[in-house]
């Protein structure tokens, strides 16, 4: 019987040393309390890049560099006191090929002890998250520089955080249009304004909080105090949601003062000169507001561009479970977060006649098939029919700008058509132009929204109220096709269905 079971210790001695020495992440064993390494796995040898000639020496004979460090001490007191210490992130520097590196540890000292309780040595676990605390902080300072901006934004801008609405930034503009300083910061807005219940703001705060919905106001009258006296205020103003790990935490508010214009206009109605300076301010801002949306969109792009960036260091990381999925669902937002910004971009580009185009011949099917595979990669279950009686009709047009219209009409009827009813598109030509028409079998277009539909920051809300967007794909999409010398029309009726088509000179 002993000598089983000494057989059987043996054997559970060799599987746990040979389970230590293949372990992932580094394992080491110091005894004495000159912290003599007597074991150590590859883990650790990998780590450190030196081989099992160590195994003998002391922690710093073969760690100098970390004489001044807080390790020795911290090793120290655990075999002197018998304390486990375990830390987060700890910062330590490494020698690599003479140079000190940093490295960040998960980490764990543990004493061992004798049969007779004695502490002879201390285990050390260790786990290098590097890469992830610097995506980290990678992450944190690109949303350091994200606030920066909105504190530097030339119009009002604020973020309003949970659903309690806490004003967490505020810029100067913003103050000055509420009559209010500084100390509002870290109030709820319910407490900083109380004047502003009664007109149904914070409904509207609830409403984007819940759905995700952007909220878009020009001229939208408020009533604030302003040294104890109520004042009136016209305001063009935005309620975008921000979100994290999938759902809304904040609101960005952005706030433009039209009150001068708004009486202006008034005024204008009495006289024709008060109508020339009421227009001329009224171009004058909306000059502004071009190049703030120029100014904030290329802002917004450099931070959005570096958190993107992290996301994805994350997402390879070793995340599992809820945290992976938080990390791909962020990384989702921030693409539509992106997309709306180069939406904007183009718009800023066309109110400023600066939309160019590359021309080269193409083949208008390659085009679409381009486009067709990139939406089913977006939408696997989506069925798409292709029909064509052109395919080698080449024409002289930007290729990317006709995919992104293509893009958008596609998009469009996903979003529109429920049940991911089949979507056709059809290629034909004549002796003068291409044709391209994209067909769906969705809630079609009442006839007074069909031309409205192509103007800027137009959005048929009672179509689908849960669908979000700034209305401005297909104001883009026309001016693409018009810029190319073509057309660009809907044919629809309401619950059979739309049919999208745009026409380009061969």
């Amino acid at each position: 019987m002993d000598t089983n079971k000494a057989t059987a210790n043996t054997m559970i001695e060799g599987m746990l040393q040979t389970a230590l020495i293949s372990a992932p992440i580094p394992i080491l064993v110091f005894e004495g309390l000159d912290m003599r390494l007597t074991y150590c796995n590859d883990a650790l040898l990998e780590l450190w890049s030196r081989d099992k000639s160590i195994i003998g020496k002391t922690f710093l004979e073969i760690r100098p560099e970390q004489r001044d460090q807080p390790f020795p001490e911290l090793l120290k007191n655990v075999f002197l006191t018998g304390k486990p210490h375990t830390d987060s992130e700890a910062l330590a520097y490494i020698v690599k090929n003479g140079m000190p590196v940093a490295y960040y540890f998960d980490y764990s000292y543990t004493a061992i002890r004798d049969q007779t309780g004695i502490i002879i040595g201390i285990l050390v676990i260790c786990r290098d998250v590097t890469q992830q605390v610097l995506a980290k902080n990678k992450v944190l300072e690109s949303e350091a520089r994200f606030r920066n901006t909105v504190l530097q934004a030339p119009v009002a801008m604020a973020i309003i955080k949970g659903p309690d609405f806490i004003v967490e930034t505020a810029n100067k503009e913003s103050l000055q249009l509420w009559s209010r300083t500084a100390d509002i910061i870290g109030k709820k807005i319910a407490e900083v304004f109380p004047e502003v219940q009664e007109q149904g703001f914070l409904n509207i705060l609830n409403q984007v909080y819940e759905t995700g919905e952007l909220y878009h106001g020009n001229e939208v009258p408020v009533e604030l105090m302003s040294s104890w006296q109520r004042i009136t205020v016209y305001i063009d103003l935005v309620f975008h949601p921000i979100f994290e790990e999938g759902r809304v935490t904040s609101i960005m508010t952005v706030g433009y003062n039209v009150t001068e214009l708004v009486k202006a206009r008034k005024d204008a109605e009495k006289s024709e000169a008060a109508a020339i300076e009421a227009r001329n301010k009224l171009e004058l801002a909306l000059a502004k507001k071009d190049e703030f949306i120029s100014l904030a969109s290329h802002e917004l792009k450099t931070p959005l561009t570096s958190i993107s960036g992290y996301l994805q260091v994350m997402e390879r990381s070793n995340f599992e479970g809820r945290n992976k999925l938080f990390v791909q669902k962020t990384f989702q937002q921030v693409k539509k977060l992106s997309s709306l910004v180069s939406d904007l971009l183009d718009v800023s580009k066309i109110e400023a006649g600066r939309l160019q185009l590359v021309r080269c011949p193409t083949v208008i099917r390659e085009v679409i098939d381009e486009a067709i595979d990139l939406i089913r990669h977006a939408h696997p279950d989506q069925e798409i029919g292709f029909s064509s009686d052109a395919d080698n009709v080449s024409v002289n047009v930007d290729r990317h700008r006709i995919e992104q219209v293509l893009m958008n009409l596609l998009s469009n009827a996903i979003k529109y058509t429920p049940g991911n009813e089949k979507i056709e598109i059809r290629l034909s030509a004549d002796n003068t132009n291409v044709k391209v028409e994209v067909q769906d079998r969705g809630i079609g277009i009442a006839e007074c929204h069909r031309t409205k539909i192509f103007s800027k920051f137009h959005r048929i809300d009672e179509l689908n109220p849960v669908i979000s967007g700034l209305g401005i794909g297909l104001y883009i999409s026309r001016q693409i096709i018009e810029r190319h010398a073509g057309d660009l029309w809907v044919d629809s009726e309401p619950g059979k269905g739309s049919s999208f088509c745009f026409t380009l000179p061969l």
